[in-house]
């Protein structure tokens, strides 16, 4: 079944008209939403992003870059406030929550708990960090301060790069961790979170990798530019 169909039907599952007339709440309202979102989200540019970013830095528009990522953290790590109450159901109440329209594509005979615990806490992370940018968009001070931009690039992309990329990825290392001997079978299949046959396991798995491995090498030329002295702390964000 292909990804949309599948998003779909767990939306109309959500709001009563498979299994007949329900209550139609927020929550419900909300995971319907994420079901149809989930399977149509493109996780292939995440891949190329911060190639994207380190060429148009070269090509002198590091201004640019800083603006677009501050306000695309800012916007994209927010928008996970959908699932907060899914979030807090499934951490602190124990139920299915965020993982009912957040990962469709999981297998359906795996113990999916340590799963849907990370993905609540993915969910909690991405807000810390919605919060953070949102934050420095709203300052005109701070949104692209004066002085060293290298800097202010290198630490926004490590922090977003290494947070956002671990978030994405911890509910890929729990079912792998549990299930050691079907990792390639993961990795073949549809995506836990596009659930379609284009996007496999593979490409949802590596690409936060490849945001994690570019926000810790942002971060060690962050660091060297400190230790060098052509940076400060403070003033760092």
């Amino acid at each position: 079944m292909g990804g949309r169909a599948r998003g779909t039907g767990a939306a109309m599952r959500l709001l009563g008209s498979e299994d007949g007339p329900k209550m139609v709440t927020v929550v419900g309202l909300l995971n319907a939403l994420l079901s149809i979102l989930f399977p149509l989200w493109p996780w292939e540019p995440f891949f190329i992003m911060p190639f994207a970013f380190e060429y148009f830095i070269y090509k002198g528009h590091q201004g640019n870059v800083i603006l677009f990522l501050t306000l695309f953290a800012a916007i994209f790590c927010l928008a996970h406030g959908a699932g907060v109450l899914q979030a807090i159901d499934t951490l602190f109440y124990g139920g299915s929550g965020i993982c009912v329209p957040a990962l469709p594509g999981a297998p359906e005979d795996i113990d999916t708990t340590a799963m849907c615990q990370m993905m609540g806490i993915h969910i909690f992370m991405m807000l810390f960090l919605g919060c953070f940018f949102c934050k420095l968009a709203l300052s005109q001070a701070r949104r692209l301060p004066s002085g060293n931009l290298e800097s202010v690039y290198l630490s926004r992309a490590a922090l977003f790069f290494v947070v956002g990329g671990v978030s994405q990825d911890i509910p890929y290392w729990a079912v792998c961790l549990q299930y050691p001997e079907r990792f390639l079978e993961f990795m073949t299949m549809d995506g836990f979170y596009s659930a379609r046959w284009i996007t496999p396991g593979f490409t949802e798995f590596i690409a936060p990798i490849v945001w994690i491995v570019y926000g810790l090498i942002c971060y060690g030329k962050l660091m060297a530019k400190i230790d060098g002295g052509e940076g400060q702390r403070p003033s760092m964000l």
